[in-house]
């Protein structure tokens, strides 16, 4: 009989864990609009990518956990590696240099690489960006653009906080800070004192990433792709969150 209940007990404990999927956003407070953002008053996170989480979830039978815990030097492949999540699913741009570290997902979502500047910047393209101080986020591929081809290390200033870019911008302390182009539109369109160059530098494609050794959480998260696209889903998730499908590539070189 004791047997029985160990057994029934240990069953029950499996159950409830694959029933979960423990996702990583984006950490509390943070503020990425329309991609994400955790308001302290939340108990989890909203937004586009936070939306398609629920989604997958819901099509997987399995509840979503939200992490919050983002306290590592490179939190989205260092989460996964640590097992600490299941999957990342947080504007990550599939690169090839990222897939020696995780496996990405099919692309759900096109952006690019944007410039945002101040209004009264003379800046049009890249070009104008030599030798001019430039803001990244470390561990972005927008950072490995700029020094790859903007400028030197020195010109390009990593900040670890949002908010810092804004202010810099606006009290011209900082001629550019490159990122996405939808949530750098997004900015531009709030603030009158910026704008954002009108063309994408270097396409780039969203996946959502996985430990290497979850090939079967792939799959599946793969299947539930192939069907939110079919279904247009995931273009009325754009629609739900007022993000425009990105401009035209710039001719410039890379």
């Amino acid at each position: 009989m004791t047997r029985c209940i160990l057994l029934c007990f240990l069953i029950c404990c499996s159950l409830s864990a694959q029933e979960t999927l423990t996702v990583m956003v984006c950490p509390p407070t943070a503020d990425y609009k329309p991609f994400y953002s955790w308001p302290a008053d939340k108990v989890q996170p909203v937004g586009h990518e936070v939306d398609l989480a629920l989604e997958i979830g819901k099509r997987m039978k399995r509840k979503v956990i939200f992490y919050k815990k983002v306290n590592y030097q490179n939190p989205r492949i260092d989460a996964l590696h640590k097992r600490h999540v299941d999957m990342v699913l947080s504007c990550f741009t599939i690169t090839k240099e990222r897939r020696g570290h995780v496996s990405f997902s099919q692309a759900y979502f096109t952006d690019g690489i944007g410039v945002l500047v101040h209004q009264e910047s003379k800046i049009k393209t890249p070009t104008d960006l030599k030798d001019k101080k430039i803001i990244a986020f470390p561990n972005t591929s927008s950072y490995a653009w700029a020094q790859r081809t903007i400028s030197t290390e020195d010109y390009v200033t990593k900040i670890e906080e949002y908010g810092q870019e804004i202010k810099m911008l606006e009290e011209k302390k900082a001629h550019a800070f490159i990122l996405d182009y939808s949530y750098l539109a997004k900015i531009a369109e709030k603030n009158s004192k910026l704008r954002v160059l009108p063309k994408i530098y270097a396409p780039e494609q969203w996946g959502i990433a996985v430990n290497k050794s979850d090939q079967t959480l792939l799959k599946e998260i793969n299947k539930h792709l192939d069907h939110l696209k079919k279904e247009g889903y995931l273009q009325l998730l754009r629609k739900k969150w007022r993000i425009a499908n990105p401009p035209k590539q710039s001719d410039e070189q890379e």
